[in-house]
């Protein structure tokens, strides 16, 4: 089975250091430039951004494209006011040059849980009202975030971290819980930041703690005789209730390597990667 279908390209690092990555990739406009003409050459059209990732207005020059936007915003105590949160999407939408999107995520979304959250969620639902995006829906970090906001604020789309070490959205429930009410389920961080990607002598040694862990991946990879980059794809693909995958790429070279994949249906036995330790899991803690 080709990949192709559910992806959605992450812009984390498109203008800024991401991650374990020390530079960005797209910091010469050659390179980003490059990289959307293979992207529109494979029909590749979605793209999750936001507004702390200072990548929008990269699109600003594609004015006939027919790319589709995921954007996430910074809620904050002003956006209680609607005509504040409207100019500030406006502006967002003159960057990307579109006139509707696909979704508006709150990057977020505990911040709803403070004064006047009900308020603020409610102005998000009215910018589908007056057509500026299909769908609303938040970002969250753990099955924790879900537990405290799902009862007040209903989202239609939830982005939410999964990958062979990271299973707690399928530990929790809430993935079967998300498919059943219908919500849009976007997958990110499945190769946690490439840390997943990395080969056994290249780990940081910042996770030296966790040696037993890529220990146990590394083992398990070569049992089962498929790459680092396979492994993490079989996983995700393997969960039909997925319904994006928002991935990330460091380079052209790796962005063609993950688009070259084909996965399989054979199923293997993920549930013995998956990690408890929180300091390893979340990459905030790193």
């Amino acid at each position: 089975m080709k990949i192709h279908k559910k992806l959605v390209i992450g812009t984390a690092n498109f203008k800024k250091r991401y991650g374990l990555n020390p530079t960005s990739f797209f910091s010469k406009t050659k390179n980003f430039k490059r990289s959307i003409k293979y992207l529109s050459f494979k029909k590749l059209n979605t793209f999750d951004t936001a507004t702390i990732y200072d990548s929008e207005k990269m699109f600003k020059e594609f004015s006939k494209s027919k790319f589709n936007f995921i954007s996430k915003i910074q809620l904050k105590k002003k956006h209680k006011d609607f005509k504040i949160l409207k100019k500030e999407i406006s502006s967002t939408m003159q960057d990307l040059n579109k006139k509707k999107i696909y979704a508006i995520l709150a990057h977020n979304p505990n911040f709803l849980l403070k004064k006047n959250g009900k308020r603020i969620f409610q102005n998000l639902k009215n910018l589908k009202k007056i057509n500026i995006c299909h769908k609303v829906g938040y970002s969250i970090y753990s099955p924790s975030d879900l537990n405290k906001l799902y009862k007040k604020f209903k989202p239609e789309v939830v982005q939410l971290p999964l990958n062979v070490f990271d299973q707690r959205m399928l530990d929790s429930g809430w993935i079967d819980f998300l498919k059943k009410k219908k919500v849009e389920i976007h997958a990110r961080s499945i190769f946690l930041q490439g840390l997943l990607l990395r080969k056994k002598n290249t780990v940081p040694k910042k996770f030296l703690k966790s040696k037993n862990e890529f220990n146990n991946w590394f083992d398990w990879l070569k049992k089962n005789k498929i790459s680092n980059l396979h492994a993490c794809l079989q996983f995700i693909y393997s969960i039909k209730k997925v319904s994006k995958i928002v991935i990330g790429y460091e380079n052209l070279a790796q962005l063609k390597e993950i688009l070259k994949c084909k996965v399989k249906n054979d199923k293997k036995n993920f549930r013995s990667l998956k990690v408890s330790k929180i300091k390893l899991i979340d990459p905030r803690k790193w």
